[in-house]
């Protein structure tokens, strides 16, 4: 049968039956519970060379809004995450509106993540999950991986020298602000949208930076969300602005950052925005069909040079015709 088991504390390899309580090796269908360990004996769960297969690993940052100090950790090297694996943080009660936690998740070597890791939707106030590449190794979010952030919440990947990202899966946030620090590659896709606002129509927008390099096989979606480009000559990726297609009321404009830089004209041609600032180029950015150069507007602020993309107003539904004599086509035409 299936168990709740909860860590008993330190530093010790996941697998090992007496590193949990009650005692057993995890096996498929149990829930982990790992805690925030103390100052003189940090929570730190090691799973190297192996999956994690069938399994709910919930990271607890303790009670209260806002957690412990001492973050637990999951530390992979060289494993998998699985399909039917979910990695996300235990929810505590809290009187107000959630637990502000923050949880680590630590990569060496290579990691597929076949599986979910998830910000729990129930933390309604910044939560951080910190996803720290080692020097020279590589996350790979599988096909069938997500990675996903929510409302008021921080997702970071960061890394250490030749660390990467290889996302072929789906990478997403909701009023999230993500922050990427690692080159990204593969065949994916980032969904970014705001995220839900208790008693307002409007959404929480959301943030997403990339500090280095994007490949070309990357799609960015965008709703309700500033993409922050950190070296954008690297930025290679597609920029899809789903809120214009379909267009709708409560959706808010999106906008792109160019961090510390100014500009001074855009031009707008094969759906490809080439930002200059005089003769230089700064940024060439490639969208999705849809957007003509009227859709962008260009202004510098303290942070650098924003690129606001408006979206265009819903379209009233004209009035449908009732003459049963009109032609079939043209009443297609008004439905």
């Amino acid at each position: 049968m299936p168990a709740t088991r909860h860590w008993v504390g330190g530093e010790h390899d996941f697998f090992d039956p007496n590193a949990w309580t009650p005692a057993g090796r995890p096996r498929h269908g149990d829930t982990l519970i790992i805690g925030p360990g103390t100052p003189s004996s940090h929570n730190v769960v090691s799973v190297s060379h192996g999956p994690l297969n069938d399994l709910t690993v919930l990271l607890d940052d303790g009670p209260g809004l806002v957690g412990s100090p001492e973050i637990p950790t999951l530390s992979l090297s060289d494993a998998t995450i699985g399909r039917n694996t979910l990695i996300e943080n235990q929810i505590e009660p809290s009187p107000v509106l959630g637990a502000s936690d923050t949880e680590a998740i630590r990569i060496a070597g290579a990691v597929h993540n076949k599986g979910t890791i998830a910000e729990n939707p129930g933390a309604l106030i910044g939560n951080t999950l910190n996803l720290t590449l080692e020097a020279g190794s590589t996350l790979i979010n599988d096909k069938s991986g997500t990675i996903s952030g929510t409302t008021l919440s921080h997702l970071n990947v960061s890394g250490d020298s030749g660390a990467r990202l290889v996302n072929d899966g789906t990478i997403s946030g909701q009023g999230t602000a993500v922050d990427i620090g690692v080159p990204v590659s593969g065949r994916g896709l980032f969904v970014m949208t705001g995220g839900p606002n208790p008693g307002s129509h409007t959404p929480i927008p959301a943030t997403l930076e990339f500090h280095d390099s994007v490949g070309t096989n990357q799609t960015i979606a965008l709703i309700d969300t500033t993409l922050i480009l950190d070296a954008p000559l690297t930025f290679l990726a597609t920029i899809d602005d789903r809120s214009v297609s379909p267009p709708s009321t409560s959706a808010q404009d999106s906008s792109i950052l160019l961090k510390n830089e100014h500009a001074t004209d855009l031009a707008f041609q094969n759906n490809m925005l080439t930002v200059r600032n005089g003769a230089q180029t700064l940024a060439q950015l490639l969208f999705s069909p849809g957007l003509t150069a009227d859709d962008f507007h260009l202004s510098n602020t303290p942070g650098g040079a924003s690129i606001a993309i408006v979206a265009p107003l819903p379209v009233a539904a004209a009035p449908v015709a009732l003459d049963v004599l009109q032609p079939a086509p043209t009443l297609l035409a008004h439905l």
